[in-house]
């Protein structure tokens, strides 16, 4: 393909990303980019960011983020989660904090992005306190949230926390729990000592 517009950029990073080539999308972008005036969709954004995740890379996710920032005047509810997921799991805590409480309307996605960000860095408390949060602005929780709750009790080596949260997962919330609940609770049962 002689010329590439848009589209055609879009189309071959997604592919890529599609088939979990994140070092290879971002390849493409410094490609995409080096060719000169060529302006990045939002999706293809989008999936720079979810590349930025996966491969741990927060300086140039923050210069993704800095693009949207200069190209796009005001970003959709997927674009801010995926900012918020991208700086959580890449341990900027405070930041993706931050732009979680600037978002005008939190949703059941926004929340379970940042409650698995904390419990993935250790901050059990504090994730707990978000999920407490969350089912005060009457928002169900749904089978991922509870994966990221089981495992902020987990880290956190709240026994007790977890065992409850997993009675309500079931009892008041109706979701059947899978493997990747119970592998919450082996993990947190194993880690208290209860072999």
């Amino acid at each position: 393909m002689d010329q590439k517009s848009d589209a055609s950029w879009s189309a071959i990073i997604a592919a890529h990303a599609k088939v979990g080539l994140w070092y290879e999308c971002l390849m493409l972008f410094g490609e995409m980019n080096s060719e000169g005036c060529w302006r990045p969709e939002e999706t293809t954004l989008v999936t720079l960011l979810s590349a930025c995740t996966h491969l741990g890379a927060l300086d140039l996710g923050k210069c993704t983020h800095s693009s949207f920032l200069r190209n796009i005047s005001e970003l959709n509810i997927i674009v801010q989660i995926s900012l918020i997921d991208m700086y959580v799991k890449c341990g900027c805590l405070s930041k993706g904090l931050c732009l979680f409480r600037m978002m005008p309307k939190r949703n059941r996605l926004s929340y379970s992005v940042l409650i698995s960000g904390l419990a993935m860095h250790g901050h059990g408390q504090e994730a707990l306190r978000l999920f407490s949060e969350m089912l005060w602005q009457g928002l169900e929780p749904d089978d991922v949230v509870y994966v990221g709750v089981l495992s902020a009790c987990n880290h956190a080596g709240l026994v007790d926390e977890g065992l409850r949260c997993f009675e309500r997962m079931v009892t008041e919330h109706r979701i059947v729990p899978t493997l990747q609940h119970y592998s919450c609770m082996v993990d947190l049962m194993g880690r208290a000592g209860f072999a």
